[in-house]
This record gives C-alpha cells, sequence and structure tokens, in this order.
C-alpha cells in the first residue's frame, strides 16, 4: 500500500471514488466534491490539473494500481484566513477502512501541511453522528470548534493547530518522523482509556 499525489492519469479512479462517496452519503458530500463531479460531467476531465494548478493537493492510497481513498487540502484563498488549510473530500473503499488506508491518506495530508511555510492550522467539518470519524480526528489532533455558520448544520467543525515549525504543539521530533512514515495512532480503545485517568 503507497499514498501519492493524484495526477489526470488517476481522473477516472478519482471520479468513480467521488461518485461511490456520494452515492454512499449524499449529506457528507461538501461542495468541492459536488463541484469535482460537475466538471467530470460536464467535461470529463481536468479536475485534478485543476486542483493542482489552484493550490490544492489531492492524495490517493493505493493497493497496487488500485485506487482505495483519496483526501485533498487546500489552502484558504481569502486574507483574513491566511496560514489556514481546509482538509476535504476524505473517503475511503468501504473494504479499505479500518485499515492503514485512512491512516497513509491523513499522514500524508497532515505532514505536506506542516512542511509548508506560513500554515498555522488545518481545518475540517465532519458529521457531527459520525463518532468514529469525530474520534478518529481527534487521534490526529483535531479539537471540535465552534462555528456559528455551522449551527443549522449537522456539520461540526474541526481545527489542528500547528506551530511555527510545522509541527503540532504536542509534538516531538520523534512524533514528526513517526508522521512521515505513516505513523499507525492508538487504537480508539487505548486512546480512550489514556483520556479517562
Amino acid at each position: 500500500m503507497f499514498v501519492r499525489l493524484l495526477t489526470e492519469d488517476d481522473a477516472m479512479a478519482h471520479r468513480a471514488l467521488r461518485t461511490m462517496s456520494v452515492s454512499e452519503s449524499a449529506q457528507f458530500s461538501c461542495p468541492e466534491i459536488v463541484r469535482e463531479l460537475a466538471i467530470y460531467l460536464r467535461i470529463g476531465c481536468g479536475v485534478l490539473a485543476g486542483h493542482l494548478a489552484g493550490g490544492t493537493r489531492v492524495w490517493g492510497v493505493f493497493d497496487r494500481s488500485r485506487l482505495l481513498g483519496t483526501v485533498s487540502v487546500s489552502r484558504a484563498q481569502e486574507r483574513a484566513n491566511a496560514g489556514k488549510a481546509y482538509l476535504w473530500g476524505l473517503y475511503v473503499l468501504p473494504e479499505a477502512r479500518g485499515s492503514v488506508a485512512s491512516d497513509a491518506l491523513m499522514s500524508a495530508a497532515l505532514a505536506w501541511c506542516r512542511r509548508e511555510a506560513h500554515l498555522g492550522e488545518v481545518n475540517l467539518h465532519a458529521h457531527c453522528q459520525n463518532l468514529r470519524a469525530l474520534r478518529w480526528f481527534e487521534r490526529y489532533g483535531f479539537e471540535r470548534q465552534d462555528d456559528p455558520s455551522l449551527r443549522t448544520t449537522m456539520l461540526v467543525a474541526m481545527r489542528a493547530r500547528l506551530n511555527a515549525d510545522g509541527q503540532r504543539p504536542d509534538s516531538t521530533d520523534d512524533d514528526m518522523q513517526m508522521d512521515v512514515a505513516l505513523p499507525l495512532p492508538a487504537p480508539l480503545d487505548e486512546a480512550r482509556s489514556s483520556g479517562s485517568g
């Protein structure tokens, strides 16, 4: 299993994965995914090249040549949100969930964020009833945030802060090396027991 940035050569597999994610749970689809699918339907290609040109990175996790999952990170374009990145579109095929595929994608995305100059935080939205995902994001240092714009939705805003040298404030050099080398966070049961003491 390996992770790499997607290219236009991956467009068909990426489109299929995005279509599956929407058909599985349309209510979780963010506007970026809807735009991607509209472009695929209208012109058939160009989504991944357009993302790259606009500063968005899209990673895929592969088992040999099969795309198992994807995640995207976009830099905030507005001046008021300078230093922020938005993680979106995380989707892993149902049969690959619970494997290292999700961890591989998150590790790749966060490692890129830590290396990028001037990024101080990574933000995401998650469905409030997806408790497993919320706990999983917390294992990566994401914390729930109050976002008034989401109060009438089923979404929760989450944020992970990066410090000046690109690491989470609570990480060490060893943690950083592990992240780049695809860390496996503590299992959920272990994370719960260590937080209850």
